[in-house]
């Protein structure tokens, strides 16, 4: 996806999380849940799930964080949408597109653990 893709997307983001729909821009996956609750999600760059460790799944975090504030910054539509909403982001794992495994999450500066992983 190209930049200007991405900023095509984001100009239309408003819209679509309103009506509940989810949105993949750039690595994310952006949704809008009970009119108050901006999920984003992204993927863990790992193959294989028994590789990853927590400290590196909160260094991917971190990373999905980084890239929502760039979102944010270059989108006033997407900023205005998110102003005053809990933002809940989430590190997923890709099961081979069968489906997503949840290995964190963070709200508020608060981890939560969905899986269980090797400590470093």
């Amino acid at each position: 996806m190209t930049d200007n893709e991405i900023l095509t997307r984001l100009k239309n983001v408003k819209q679509l999380l309103q009506y509940n729909q989810s949105l993949k821009v750039g690595g994310l996956t952006l949704s809008f849940k009970d009119n108050r609750e901006l999920t984003v999600i992204g993927w863990t760059n790992f193959i294989h799930l028994e590789n990853l460790t927590e400290r590196q799944s909160i260094i991917e975090l971190n990373e999905i964080k980084d890239l929502f504030r760039l979102m944010l910054n270059s989108s006033k539509g997407l900023a205005d949408f998110a102003e005053n909403k809990t933002i809940k982001y989430y590190l997923n794992y890709d099961d081979a597109g069968k489906c997503g495994i949840g290995i964190c999450s963070e709200e508020n500066g608060q981890i939560f653990w969905q899986a269980q992983l090797r400590e470093d």
